[in-house]
């Protein structure tokens, strides 16, 4: 009975049936933080590894064991005792992680491009108070230290991210009411941040800029990727308006440096090293060699296309999840690899995943870092089902759960080879809270060929933003790649049990007319793109 109270707490539901599932219940990832949070608080423990193996009430009480007291971390732990010294006065220091230091990397290797400057906007419905915005501000930046961040990468015996005492937080304060170029100034804006150069050696690595309007605010927050992932943004924000609105902020989470202490382990792991090989031995990263730069010079550059789903998918997709016991994001990641197959005409998929590597301790899920990785999966398409598809990778998913740490970095060392597609699945449930959110845009530059990115928010549900580097794929190649997702999503939703073949793209012609000119799958699929939107579906 207290496990199911937890769970009812923790995913908002009013009762919680043992056998009900988790996934179908709408469990995720940092949910999945709160309830082992929430259980053991009652004295409950388990590891994320059984709930994703049983992911319902009874089978989880089966696993049920006395909490163990949590590893403490002392600042500075994981500074070698040569590094210490020149360290004094900071608040802490730890070896940068495998992910921030190619963030910084690719950023750096092309450093007039906008790649992982990262610009977030929010419209929001608020009336505008200088002094509650600077001190709500200040209150913030005292409570994050990855706000408080800057990194040595060249001054000690290994890259360092270092947290310093204090750090800028002055904000960019523009009053627009009554300008008639407010949305010139504000773009602008925009531009700039996203091209701007940062000084890493130099805590404060973001900026944000308060642009006052009649109708309400418009707060754009830009920062460097290697010291925030999404999820953190989205609870800065919610920290920042509670703030602003007098509200007490949450207490303090765990340590910055729990989450390099366990990816420190999982490079010292033999048992990493042996699934990661496994799982891709024989294989070959898929790439979209077909995708060349076929456009003029002047439609080549970074490209970003947005899909929105279609009204009724996402209900039926939660549906047929919720029957199959499956995640929605493993129907998402399906479709993703599904597309791979049909444009690189590969049977076997390998593709990345995005994955939250948060450490699993109370009040992770409140940390406001960078706590990602980007891990293999392989996708076998011939032979099987939709269905099969999607759930041969939340298998997947869950066997290599224990080694979802192991840096993607040290993966392509192993197999010497390097993913150019990944996918990226987001639900920024935590903006619930906010609803004085009217709007909210986000601008961000990647250095994978492809990015398929899938958000969900308050404000705009779910859609797609598919990201490219522009260097291999198009901005009208993104918006196929972004329709054929779709498509696929249909197909996972409508006919799951049916074999994954792809002449459902095709459109129809009665048998007596003209034969048609023989053409390839990529044309079929523009001209039933075309014949769905002009039917409404």
């Amino acid at each position: 009975a207290e496990l199911a109270a937890v769970w009812a707490d923790v995913l908002g539901v009013a009762e919680v049936g043992v056998h009900d599932d988790f996934y179908a219940l709408g469990g995720d990832s940092i949910l999945m933080l709160r309830i082992r949070a929430a259980a053991q608080r009652r004295g409950l423990g388990f590891e994320l590894a059984d709930l994703m193996r049983n992911p319902t009430v009874a089978g989880l009480a089966e696993c049920l064991v006395r909490p163990l007291a949590e590893r403490s971390y002392q600042p500075f732990e994981l500074v070698s005792e040569v590094d210490k010294p020149r360290l004094e006065g900071l608040e802490d220091a730890f070896p940068t992680s495998r992910l921030s230091l190619g963030l910084l990397f690719h950023s750096r290797q092309r450093p007039d491009s906008s790649v992982y400057h990262d610009v977030f906007h929010y419209r929001f419905d608020l009336a505008w108070d200088e002094a509650a915005f600077r001190h709500a501000l200040d209150r913030v930046v005292a409570a994050y230290p990855a706000l408080r961040s800057s990194f040595d990468l060249s001054g000690a015996s290994e890259p360092l991210q270092l947290v310093h005492t204090q750090a800028r937080s002055e904000p960019l304060i523009l009053d627009l009411r009554g300008n008639p170029e407010a949305g010139t100034v504000l773009d602008e804006h925009i531009r700039q941040r996203r091209f701007h150069r940062y000084s890493l050696q130099q805590p404060g690595l973001f900026l944000f800029a308060a642009f006052v309007r009649e109708d309400g605010l418009d707060l754009v927050f830009s920062f460097h990727h290697a010291i925030l992932d999404g999820w953190s943004v989205a609870n800065l924000i919610v920290a920042l308006v509670a703030a602003y609105r007098g509200e007490p902020l949450p207490g303090p989470a765990p340590a910055l440096a729990c989450h390099v202490r366990e990816e420190l382990a999982a490079l010292a792991s033999p048992a990493a090293v042996e699934y990661w090989t496994g799982l891709l031995e024989g294989a070959r990263m898929t790439r979209l060699d077909g995708f060349g730069a076929h456009e003029p010079q002047a439609a080549q550059g970074p490209a970003s296309h947005r899909e929105a789903l279609p009204d009724g998918l996402l209900e039926r997709l939660k549906a047929t999840a919720a029957q199959r016991g499956l995640p929605l994001k493993s129907l998402l990641l399906a479709a993703h690899c599904l597309t791979l197959h049909l444009f690189s005409r590969s049977d076997s998929v390998v593709t990345g995943a995005i994955s939250n590597g948060r450490p699993e301790l109370p009040d992770a899920d409140r940390m406001v870092g960078l706590f990602l990785n980007t891990v293999p999966v392989r996708s076998e398409i011939a032979g099987h089902s939709w269905i099969e598809v999607a759930d041969a990778l939340f298998r997947q998913e869950r066997d290599g759960h224990a080694h979802r740490r192991y840096p993607l970095s040290a993966i392509q060392q192993i197999v010497g080879d390097e993913l150019s597609s990944a996918f990226n699945y987001v639900n920024l449930h935590v903006l619930e809270p906010l609803w004085q959110l009217r709007d909210f845009h986000v601008w961000e530059e990647t250095n994978f060929a492809l990015l398929v990115n899938v958000i969900a928010t308050p404000s705009d549900g779910m859609y797609l933003r598919i990201d490219s580097d522009g260097r291999g794929i198009s901005r009208s190649q993104a918006a196929l790649i972004g329709a054929t997702f779709v498509e696929l999503l249909w197909r996972l939703a409508e006919h799951p049990d049916e074999a994954a073949d792809f002449a459902f793209l095709a459109p129809r012609r009665d048998a007596a007319s003209q034969p048609e000119p023989l053409v390839d799958v990529v044309s079929l699929f523009d001209r039933q793109v075309a014949a769905r939107a002009g039917s409404g579906r």
